[in-house]
């Protein structure tokens, strides 16, 4: 597991996502009383697969969101994704889902509030950005 790291810095429109690692807290204690939180964006620092993953969110256990496909570097802006605080949250890299090429867990974080959270698991490395 990675340790906790907070960004307290303004959220702009593109938010990045990251798995199974650092969680950034809310800024402050007001903002993790509140209710939904829009996922700004999802950013692949570095994907699971070669060059391109086909990453998907599940909210607790239920799938939420995908994005088709997410080159390394790239971000993709998301419009209908939704998270509350208290809420599991996984990226996943969908693959064939055989024997040979299962689909991978990119990370799991707990939405605690506003901020950066952190997904590095099976080799990737995600950003997500959270915002009311």
């Amino acid at each position: 597991m990675h340790s906790l790291t907070t960004k307290r810095r303004p959220l702009m429109l593109l938010a990045a996502l990251g798995l199974a690692g650092a969680v950034a807290g809310p800024a402050n204690a007001a903002e993790s009383t509140r209710g939904s939180l829009h996922v700004a964006q999802i950013c692949a620092v570095t994907t699971e697969d070669a060059t391109v993953d086909e990453p998907y969110v599940k909210r607790n256990g239920t799938v939420t969101w995908g994005a088709g496909s997410l080159r390394e570097g790239n971000c993709l802006r998301t419009v209908f994704a939704y998270v509350s605080v208290g809420d599991i949250v996984e990226i996943w890299d969908q693959d064939t889902n055989t024997g040979f090429d299962p689909h991978d867990k990119l990370g799991t974080v707990t939405i605690h509030g506003v901020g950066e959270y952190h997904f590095r698991e099976s080799g990737a490395f995600y950003k997500m950005w959270t915002e009311y």
